[in-house]
């Protein structure tokens, strides 16, 4: 259930952003609402806290509030450009790169999630639907950011966060915009690989 209405903001003609206080799932959010998106601009859809967030399979993910990055990618693509796993794989890098950069060492644990230490700190969830000329991608990304670690015991597996690694408290938006950046640079120079 969606307790605040979205707020569209236009970032340089080549993003649109919503943005909600309690969402659902942004994943879900975003493909129920395809067919109002631009194909030619990257969507961007976050929260700050999801009600039934899930990952791989459909299971359950952990989102509280006001704690960490949830947000969903969403862009069309033809079927000359390359295929869904290609995009998953590069959010995956960008997000190592951008927690490298905090002296974060990460790995990738294929096909979606991202550990430090042997812990869970982030995972992709990506999904397609399909269209008579090409198909849109939603990639949806949950990075545990402010998670002390007793929220992080409630998840059912290890997990851990940025704050946990650091022991340093990150402002969500300065992390969801570099990745972002980076994401709309590496996605104009894929795209345009046939």
């Amino acid at each position: 259930m969606i307790r605040s209405l979205a707020q569209s903001i236009t970032v340089c003609m080549e993003i649109i952003i919503h943005h909600f206080e309690v969402i659902d799932s942004t994943n879900c959010w975003a493909l129920k609402n395809l067919k109002a998106f631009d194909s030619h601009h990257l969507t961007l859809v976050t929260a700050d806290e999801q009600t039934a967030a899930r990952g791989q399979y459909g299971r359950s993910w952990y989102a509280p509030k006001f704690m960490n990055l949830y947000a969903s990618f969403v862009f069309f693509i033809n079927e000359k450009t390359r295929p869904p796993l290609i995009w998953t794989r590069l959010l995956a890098h960008i997000v190592l790169h951008v927690i490298e950069k905090m002296g974060i060492k990460g790995v990738i644990k294929e096909p979606n999630d991202i550990f430090v230490n042997g812990k869970k700190i982030a995972g992709i969830l990506s999904e397609t639907s399909p269209r008579e000329n090409g198909y849109w991608i939603v990639i949806g990304l949950g990075l545990n950011v402010n998670m002390p670690r007793e929220e992080c015991k409630k998840i059912d597996q290890p997990a851990t966060s940025l704050l946990c690694e650091t022991q340093k408290k990150w402002m969500i938006t300065s992390i969801r915009n570099d990745i972002v950046t980076e994401f709309l640079y590496r996605f104009d120079s894929n795209a345009d690989e046939k």
